[in-house]
């Protein structure tokens, strides 16, 4: 086996490189980097090939070094991992054991970074003093420049506060309203009703309001319209969400994500016991005979539902198999006892 130093590298993948053996003697050598060893001169590999018991020793002392060195590149390129693995099992590295290593590897970087800014100085002050002095520029720039943008936005704002905008405007475009007769609808252009000239318009045909209380309406209208949607279950718009929910009150919930069932159901009641829901069942079975008659029993169903520390029974009955004009509306709940729910 021949043993020499590469002294210079050409190419990518399949590289020439000056070699300077053993005896003195330079020579090109072009070498496929995934096939033939090599390593540069000083390198771990370079020990390894010209005294294999040598690094082991060294790796047995200091594995964290030699690793460090055989990361290294061999010729300028850093060693692939596949290289690394087989130059580390060779030392005599079970795969685990090498995994292992390679664990140390991110916290001898992060040490080796954190603590170069005590020891960096030492070495290498020069690069260290423009790093530190490049930074604190930085960061006075940013704060020269910070407070200058709010300096000029605090000018800013107090140039506008003195600033009458009405005035600046004019009191033309300030346009308003004004009450109109119908036959003024076509000719009329609301920007002329300002504050100036409304005191004109109001001299010469009169407040156009002064005989609105002559003209009462009625709202039976829509009282009316406002009973037959409450009886169609329309119900009142949901409240706010910060008011307590209102009788009659549909649910606050958007219309996108509102359950909204497939049958005619009501409910009947809601007890804590199952009996008593029961028996409020009978009760309306006795106020509503008819309906009662058209009932299945799958149409009738008994929900235990969930409460703080018990269940509690919810009854309600499916009117699907009920002719329309026979249905009863929604009733209050009977039994109505308090459970988590209505609470």
């Amino acid at each position: 086996m021949q043993v020499g130093t590469i002294i210079g590298v050409r190419g990518k993948s399949a590289k020439t490189c000056q070699v300077r053996w053993q005896d003195g003697r330079e020579e090109r050598v072009r070498i496929d980097p995934a096939t033939d060893g090599f390593a540069a001169e000083g390198s771990a590999l370079l020990d390894w090939l010209l005294d294999p018991a040598s690094l082991a020793r060294r790796f047995a002392e200091d594995s964290e070094a030699v690793l460090v060195d055989l990361i290294k590149s061999s010729y300028g390129e850093p060693l692939s991992m596949a290289a690394m693995k087989k130059t580390l099992t060779g030392l005599g590295l079970s795969e685990a054991e090498f995994k292992k290593v390679l664990e140390t590897v991110p916290a001898l970087i992060a040490i080796t970074v954190i603590s170069s800014l005590v020891w960096g100085p030492l070495f290498v002050p020069v690069p260290f003093a423009i790093a530190v002095l490049s930074f604190q520029a930085y960061w006075l720039w940013r704060a020269l420049m910070t407070g200058t943008h709010a300096f000029k936005g605090y000018r800013l704002l107090q140039k506008h506060k003195k600033i009458d905008w009405r005035e600046r405007h004019g009191d033309h475009t300030a346009g308003g309203q004004g009450a109109l007769a119908w036959d003024e609808v076509p000719s009329v252009d609301p920007a002329d009703f300002t504050l100036v000239t409304m005191p004109k318009r109001v001299a010469e045909v009169g407040d156009r309001h002064a005989a609105i209380d002559q003209h009462a309406g009625s709202i039976e209208q829509l009282l009316e319209l406002s009973g037959r949607h409450e009886r169609e279950g329309l119900g009142d718009a949901p409240w706010p969400p910060h008011y307590r929910k209102q009788p009659g009150e549909p649910a606050r919930v958007q219309p996108s994500k509102r359950r909204v069932s497939k049958h005619p159901l009501i409910e009947i009641g809601r007890a804590k016991q199952k009996e008593v829901a029961l028996e409020g069942l009978e009760r309306w079975k006795t106020r509503h005979p008819e309906a009662a008659s058209h009932l299945e029993p799958a149409d009738i169903l008994v929900d235990s539902m969930r409460g703080r520390s018990s269940t509690w029974t919810r009854i309600r009955v499916n009117l699907q198999h009920v002719p329309t004009e026979l249905r009863p509306d929604q009733e209050p709940l009977d039994p109505d006892e308090k459970t988590w729910s209505n609470s």
